[in-house]
C-alpha cells in the first residue's frame, strides 16, 4: 500500500538500494533485470530492458540473456523514479553496483536487500515491487496488452491473471456499497 511504499523508500538508507527499489516499483523490474540496466539504458524519459544479471557462483552470469524476447521492452520512467535516480551516484557502468562501483555479486545484493528488510516493520521481496508495478498498472487503467509489453510478459495470460485478480478484489470490495443499496431500497419499498 501507499504508505508500505513511503516506508521502504525512506527506510532505503543506501542510495543504490532506493534506486534498486525505485527501479522494480516504478518501472515493474525482476530483480534481474533491475541489476543489468546500464547508465546508457536510461534516456530522459525511459529506461530500455536490455540484459539481466543473475548469479552463478555468486558471481554474475556473463550471458546477461533476458527470460524471454518479450522481456526485452521500454519502459515509461515516472517522476518519482527520474528524482531517486538523479539523486544515485554514477559509480560505474551499472545503475545498482557494489561499494566499488563494480558489477554486483549474489553476496553483495543480499546484504543490500537484507538491510532494507530489517529496516521495514513488514515482509518484503524483490518480486514483491513488480507485483505493485502491475497493480499500479490496473489501477491507473493500462489496458491488458500494453501492461503485458510493460511487464515483459510472454504471455497475455499471464497479466490477464493479474488483472483477473484484482478485478476480482474490486468486485469483493464493492460489497458494501452493493449492501447500501439494496438496504437502500428495502427501506424505501416499505
Amino acid at each position: 500500500n501507499d504508505k508500505q511504499i513511503k516506508t521502504l523508500l525512506k527506510a532505503c538508507g543506501e542510495q543504490k538500494a532506493k534506486a534498486f527499489v525505485g527501479l522494480c516499483l516504478y518501472c515493474g523490474l525482476r530483480r534481474e533485470e533491475a541489476l543489468g540496466i546500464q547508465w546508457n539504458d536510461i534516456d530522459e524519459r525511459s529506461l530500455t530492458v536490455n540484459r539481466a544479471v543473475s548469479f552463478i557462483n555468486n558471481q554474475p552470469d556473463p550471458s546477461q540473456e533476458l527470460k524471454t524476447k518479450a522481456a526485452h521492452r521500454k519502459v515509461p520512467i515516472p517522476a518519482p523514479l527520474k528524482t531517486i535516480l538523479g539523486k544515485t551516484p554514477k559509480e560505474g557502468l551499472y545503475v545498482i553496483t557494489r561499494a566499488n562501483g563494480g558489477i554486483m555479486t549474489e553476496t553483495a545484493f543480499r546484504r543490500m536487500w537484507e538491510k532494507i528488510e530489517k529496516s521495514v516493520d513488514f515482509h518484503i521481496h524483490p518480486h514483491m515491487l513488480r507485483h505493485t508495478y502491475a497493480t499500479s498498472l490496473y489501477h491507473a487503467g493500462v489496458d491488458l496488452r500494453t501492461a503485458q509489453y510493460l511487464l515483459g510478459h510472454s504471455s497475455v495470460q499471464m497479466t490477464a491473471e493479474i488483472y483477473t485478480h484484482l478485478e476480482q478484489e474490486d468486485g469483493m470490495g464493492a460489497s458494501g456499497k452493493i449492501e447500501e443499496y439494496f438496504s437502500e431500497k428495502k427501506r424505501s419499498s416499505s
